[in-house]
């Protein structure tokens, strides 16, 4: 990961983790999906950049959304960059969102402890995903980070 890629401008950036479980017996990877309580989209976990939380970086906010959201511990150095996007906002000027991956590798399926503000969270499958972006049920930026980490994957 370079520097360049944790840069941001506004003063609240979206960070959204890919989450990928690996079961070491029979390879199987999953991808955790939530949805949250305020606009019911299927999403990735992820949540804004909160200094008053105590996040120096975009990694920080990276590990504390992804405790906070499903009870899963990491380190800031458990965390790949996939793609950084820049958007209107909705309220006048831009909005950046920024997506990193993190893989867990173990024989059972990891337990989630939902958040707040999540209402669920599914492992799901590649194929689910897939279907899932097909019928435009994932959120716009979330469906588009999935497709960029699974066109890298086959490269």
């Amino acid at each position: 990961m370079k520097s360049e890629d944790l840069v941001f401008k506004t003063e609240t950036p979206f960070v959204g983790m890919l989450v990928i479980w690996i079961n070491p017996l029979n390879y199987e990877e999953k991808i955790l999906l939530t949805k949250d309580y305020e606009k019911f989209k299927i999403r990735l976990p992820g949540g804004g950049f909160e200094l008053k939380e105590g996040d120096k970086d975009l990694l920080d906010t990276a590990v504390r959304e992804l405790r906070e959201e499903t009870g899963l511990r990491a380190e800031k150095t458990d965390f790949d960059f996939i793609v950084k996007f820049t958007r209107p906002s909705d309220q006048g000027g831009e909005h950046e969102k920024f997506f990193f991956s993190i893989i867990i590798v173990q024989e059972t399926e990891p337990k989630i402890i939902k958040g707040k503000e999540v209402r669920t969270a599914r492992w799901n499958s590649k194929g689910e995903i897939e279907r899932l972006i097909q019928e435009r049920q994932i959120s716009r930026d979330h469906a588009e980070a999935l497709s960029v980490f699974f066109k890298n994957r086959k490269e």
